[in-house]
């Protein structure tokens, strides 16, 4: 290869790399101003929020810029905080498990002794656990689909970078 050959290689990849830098810029502009908008519409944010937002967002791309932390690190960082709830929830769904399985038996070693007023003030407890449950089994599902739905965008992320390195 000529050292002319060299050169034209060398500003190939130069211009490359800065359209990919304005086409990328162009990408997170476009995208802070939906977001800005439908924060705007659907959650009513007004001036000094939004300007707050936009500042937080620039905060986070300025210290990926200088390579303090990467796209990668911020969505492992969400992953592990889902996977942290998704085990607080499923700790509090087997607790009170345990606490109706305690309840029901508690009840059935004590109905021969106890009068109907009783059974029934054991009973509306033993319903209100069981509420109770179903109220956080729901949170359980939802905070399991929101750590799978997370692990779905790091990976659909990390694919679409490497498309666009690859542009």
């Amino acid at each position: 290869m000529s050292r002319q050959e060299k050169r034209r290689g060398k500003r190939d990849v130069a211009k490359k790399s800065e359209e990919q830098e304005i086409r990328e810029k162009y990408l997170i502009v476009n995208f802070l101003g939906l977001t800005m908008q439908v924060l705007h519409d659907e959650f009513g944010f007004g001036d000094a929020r939004l300007k707050r937002f936009g500042q937080r967002v620039e905060e986070i791309f300025d210290c990926i810029n200088a390579d303090y932390v990467s796209f990668d690190d911020i969505l492992e960082e969400k992953i592990k905080k889902y996977a942290i709830d998704l085990k607080d929830k499923e700790k509090a769904v087997s607790d009170i498990q345990d606490k109706i399985k305690k309840r029901e038996d508690y009840i059935i070693y004590n109905h021969g002794r106890w009068d109907r007023p009783r059974l029934d003030i054991e009973s509306k407890k033993l319903t209100n656990l069981a509420i109770e449950a179903d109220e956080l089994e729901y949170e359980f599902k939802i905070a399991e689909r929101k750590y799978e739905n997370a692990g779905r965008k790091m990976i659909d992320i990390k694919r679409q970078m490497r498309e666009e390195y690859k542009k």
